[in-house]
């Protein structure tokens, strides 16, 4: 049996290989930022992690608007059931493009 899974494994390669060659290009990212990150002191590492924060919350902003829109008219009892599950429905699509 070992035998065939190192035919195997040279034909198609291993499942560590492969998620190897996935992660590299991160990996290498990593690397070339590191030099810059690792001569920040903490107060500097928190300040940029603040901007970021920042950043990513003026991005994502108007999705967040629209979703609290979409859930306040959803539960608005005069909203039909065919308008609730579509509000829903957007509701969750734009909870995918705020995680993402």
């Amino acid at each position: 049996m070992s035998f065939l899974n190192s035919i195997l494994s040279k034909l198609f390669g291993s499942k560590s290989e492969k998620d190897m060659k996935e992660v590299a290009p991160y990996i290498e990212k990593i690397k070339s930022v590191y030099p810059e990150i690792n001569a920040l002191s903490n107060d500097e590492l928190r300040a940029r992690t603040q901007a970021l924060r920042d950043q990513i919350q003026q991005i994502i902003a108007a999705d967040l608007a629209k979703k609290e829109q979409l859930k306040a008219e959803a539960e608005d009892p005069s909203c039909s059931i065919a308008k609730k599950e579509s509000n829903y429905k957007e509701v969750d699509e734009l909870e995918k493009t705020i995680d993402n």
